[in-house]
């Protein structure tokens, strides 16, 4: 299980430069979960990729019913009061602070082509080209085991 974003998820369905490797993560990892901001955020690249990019309006509609089933059953809501600090902290927008505050409440990793997300969340925001490398684990908090003695009877 990944979290990707909806660019990842665009590159996946719209034709361009990006679209072999989108694949081939989807082929590491099938199971992709997003956040609900996913829907506003792919339709907006749609409708701008038939304003900019010549995408017909039919496709963009085809590729909004595949998106949509292919993300169902992996779409959560992020907890907000999370979003809120993560975007702050880190000087980043709300909109991106929802995938990474559902990748670490679900422990995977994110997936993503933004480069300054990737530098703002190095510890969980690692580029497609770096998800097919293996690069990258969920940082998850772990006390030493040091702090712990074994009982014995």
């Amino acid at each position: 299980m990944i979290v990707v974003d909806a660019n990842v998820v665009a590159h996946f369905f719209i034709e361009g430069g990006k679209t072999a490797l989108a694949r081939s993560v989807r082929e590491k990892d099938s199971c992709w979960i997003v956040p609900e901001i996913w829907r506003h955020e792919c339709l907006n690249i749609l409708v701008t990729s038939c304003l900019f990019a010549k995408l017909p309006k039919e496709s963009a509609l085809q590729i909004w019913k595949d998106a949509g089933d292919m993300l169902r059953g992996g779409i959560y809501e992020a907890d907000m009061t999370e979003v809120l600090s993560s975007a702050v902290e880190r000087s980043t927008t709300a909109y991106d602070a929802e995938y990474v505050v559902l990748a670490k409440a679900k422990g995977v990793m994110f997936v993503t082509e933004d480069q300054p997300l990737q530098k703002a969340f190095p510890d969980i925001a690692l580029s497609m080209k770096a998800f097919l490398a293996g690069e990258g684990r969920p940082a998850v908090a772990k006390e030493p085991s040091g702090n712990y003695r074994v009982r014995r009877k």
